[in-house]
């Protein structure tokens, strides 16, 4: 039983516990959120309370922690999203399901159960991914419910000390939700509807919790060596006096760099965010990653060019490097997409929207140029773009 995969319902976890109290082998545990879809889809059965399913969650771990096991290598959260053996579910669908308010409730309510349970039963673990496999992008655990779970809490702290992975996918709160066949109101291009007021909304983003809740988690790592974080930006409620404004989710990392103590990275993924340049190379000069996997990306304000100079420097001493097109800036007069190349510029070089190197490779010069003619895909306008297999030869 290395590896376990358990659905949130007080049936299975009670089968869990009887499971481990047996075989205490398990590695790998794979805790699965269950919801309706808002009515849309029957339950097998009826929803247990949080408190019941912290309980018998914290039941199964104190048999691991009692049998002497040590730390789980991996606990990975999820919501579900249609079941085993069912029909690939379409995109469409899949959108549609992400902004049910079940689905939303069902990612706060996984998340806060396994801390709980953890810190009950003082299990440790040595990795833990939040919603960022990938089938989950759409089902991201929003910026503002990190801090459901007391940080400060020394059980919580004890769970996590050990932890060297972590992986994490965030999104902006969630402010609308999609219709429902009986609610009233007018729903927005995204079929959803709000009980919002633009105020409101603009007050949520002046709030430290809503954004410094992955540096409390990350302060709670001491131990952590491999770093990725994914941004899911949902689209705020089309309400007049919310336009032309922008949710500062740049915050986030930016708390996390104003750490007083980082840990020193092998690895950092950085993927789907709009963010600032000066945070992004602040993290890495301070963590200096073995191996850094960005993008897609984009800066606002900030440039790449200091990003790519660190990284090819002794002093980052990388040994993997990756750069997942599309990469912008944001800022004028600097607006563009990055094309990287092999050499200096000129108008015949041969591009790509994406870059892999390693060993001696990573000391030489990053050669690019930005697009300015705006969002277009690589080698629509004058670049010989060439495919991403031929990304690590640049």
């Amino acid at each position: 039983m290395a590896s376990k995969r358990v659905h949130l319902t007080a049936t299975s976890l009670r089968e869990f516990t009887q499971a481990v109290q047996s075989d205490t082998s398990v590695q790998e545990l794979t805790l699965v959120g269950i919801h309706d879809d808002d009515g849309q889809r029957p339950l097998d059965e009826a929803p247990a309370a949080r408190e019941e399913l912290i309980d018998l969650l914290a039941q199964a771990f104190t048999v691991l922690v009692e049998s002497g096991v040590k730390p789980l290598t991996l606990l990975n959260l999820r919501i579900d999203i249609g079941g085993a053996g069912r029909r690939p579910i379409p995109k469409t669908e899949l959108e549609a399901r992400s902004t049910s308010r079940s689905a939303w409730q069902c990612s706060n309510d996984t998340f806060f159960i396994a801390i709980q349970a953890l810190a009950a039963s003082k299990l440790q673990i040595q990795g833990l991914n939040v919603f960022n496999d990938l089938d989950m992008k759409l089902f991201a655990l929003a910026s503002d419910q990190f801090n459901i779970v007391d940080w400060d809490s020394p059980d919580v702290g004890h769970a996590l000390a050990d932890l060297k992975s972590l992986s994490v996918n965030i999104s902006t709160p969630v402010f609308a939700f999609r219709k429902r066949k009986t609610q009233k109101g007018a729903a927005d291009w995204l079929g959803r509807v709000t009980e919002w007021t633009a105020p409101q909304v603009r007050a949520e983003a002046e709030k430290e919790s809503t954004f410094n809740g992955l540096a409390r988690l990350v302060q709670k790592c001491p131990q952590l060596k491999h770093f990725e974080y994914r941004w899911l930006g949902i689209p705020l409620p089309q309400l007049p006096d919310l336009q032309g404004f922008k949710f500062p989710g740049w915050k986030i990392l930016h708390l996390v760099t104003q750490l007083p103590n980082l840990p020193t990275l092998k690895r950092c993924t950085l993927r789907h965010h709009i963010t600032r340049g000066p945070d992004v190379l602040e993290l890495l000069e301070r963590t200096k990653p073995a191996e850094l996997f960005i993008g897609p990306m984009w800066l606002d304000p900030g440039k790449f060019k200091p990003i790519f100079d660190y990284c090819t420097s002794k002093e980052a001493n990388m040994e993997k490097l990756g750069f997942r097109g599309p990469l912008y800036q944001l800022g004028r007069p600097d607006l563009g997409q990055v094309h990287f190349q092999r050499q200096e510029y000129d108008e015949d070089a041969e591009c790509s929207a994406h870059l892999m190197r390693e060993g001696d490779a990573i000391r030489r010069p990053i050669y690019h140029h930005m697009d300015t003619q705006g969002f277009v895909r690589p080698g629509s306008t004058y670049c010989d773009v060439v495919g991403e297999g031929k990304a690590n030869t640049f």
